[in-house]
């Protein structure tokens, strides 16, 4: 059984689960998360039995996806993340009922439980993806359920401007993407991350190629920094971790990044492997860095509302990993970033988990500021600052 069979196993799961909810009349909708936790759960053991190899060469698969210890590390991460934030979201549901209009008693609450399935596909096609098609038709699969789940309380207005940034911003990092894209392809023929080297390192690729071979990885490397909130690109992250929902907050704080993170790997170890460029790169992914972790680190500072604390916490968190990602020539780089988001995992999670607990406990509809919840709860306001 290859891995290809996970991401399968994910999309009939969600597609099932939307026919019960769909053909399942009962109000309670807590019943359809616990459904997705168990499947996932199911999917996540299944992938400590999965084959460890990469697909055969010459095959269909072999020229999208490949089956390699980061790839296999990613798709558990995924797994988990999805699993903890289904679990977190029925604590959600008042907000829920609050915000999204329904004609019945349940109403449009099981949908919002069951579309982090498909993310996670879509997500899980990402860090396997080995060719700039496939990790666009990938991404593309994650972010339109993203767009959703952002936006989902229709009747909050701050929901709604969060969905519609992150809708345009979304779709401007998709065209640099696809640009980018094309301008690569146009100069090296070829859209595999794994046949890009060999075509580099030709002696008879052209000197007068690469400006434009330049010009395309900027441009993917904007689309990458907008996904994964690398300084200057990460303009969007305060207003959207602020307005969406909660859950899907913690979710694109962790999944959407560690996915992006993979494709930027991937893409810099391929071009490592090109002398001619591999330099040049590596000198932008360390500025990228240091002013990512500098800028997160500052704005942090004066904030008062909880999840745009978080928002710029996860922006400095970004500028740490790309250290690593300037680092990929050691041998250690690559298990030191796996450590790092394993330890992220459980940091950001616990922290969004703590803070809906809060704001249940306050009687909000969603995290306040510090200023408020300290006139409620002194202790608990205490120790979140801690």
């Amino acid at each position: 059984m290859n891995t290809v069979i996970l991401e399968i196993a994910v999309v009939v799961l969600g597609i099932l689960l939307l026919l019960a909810d769909a053909f399942v009349d009962r109000p309670d909708k807590t019943f359809l998360a616990n459904l997705g936790a168990l499947g996932l759960g199911i999917i996540l053991i299944l992938s400590f039995f999965v084959q460890t190899i990469a697909p055969v060469v010459g095959t269909p698969v072999a020229a999208f996806v490949t089956v390699d210890p980061p790839s296999i590390f990613f798709i558990r991460f995924l797994l988990i993340s999805t699993i903890i934030v289904i679990l977190m979201s029925p604590s959600f549901l008042p907000v829920l009922e609050r915000y999204v209009p329904a004609e019945r008693v349940g109403g449009g609450i099981g949908e919002y439980y069951l579309l982090p399935i498909f993310s996670c596909a879509g997500l899980m096609w990402m860090v396997q993806a080995i060719d700039f098609i496939m990790i666009f038709v990938a991404l593309e699969l994650a972010t339109i359920t993203l767009y959703i789940l952002v936006t989902y309380l229709r009747q909050n207005q701050a929901s709604l401007e969060a969905g519609t940034k992150y809708l345009i911003l979304g779709a401007l990092s998709t065209g640099f993407l696809v640009y980018g894209i094309t301008w690569i392809f146009g100069v090296t023929g070829t859209t595999n991350l794994e046949l890009l080297p060999q075509v580099l390192n030709n002696n008879s690729f052209p000197s007068a190629s690469l400006p434009p071979l330049l010009f395309g990885i900027a441009l993917v490397l904007v689309a990458l920094s907008f996904k994964i909130a690398a300084f200057p690109f990460q303009f969007w992250v305060p207003d959207v971790y602020q307005g969406a929902p909660t859950p899907t907050t913690a979710y694109l704080s962790v999944a959407s990044k560690a996915a992006g993170f993979v494709v930027l790997i991937r893409l810099l170890l391929a071009l490592e492997q090109a002398p001619l460029i591999a330099h040049r790169i590596e000198a932008v992914v360390i500025v990228l860095a240091l002013l990512t972790l500098i800028f997160g680190n500052f704005c942090a500072i004066p904030q008062t509302n909880m999840k745009r604390l978080l928002g710029y916490s996860s922006i400095a968190h970004a500028g740490y990993l790309l250290i690593g990602a300037a680092s990929l020539g050691s041998v250690l780089a690559i298990p030191a970033i796996g450590f790092y988001f394993a330890g992220y995992l459980a940091m950001t999670l616990l922290s969004f988990l703590v803070l809906m607990i809060v704001t249940e406990n306050t009687g909000g509809d969603d995290i306040s500021r510090f200023n408020g919840l300290s006139q409620r709860s002194p202790l608990l306001a205490g120790a979140m600052l801690l």
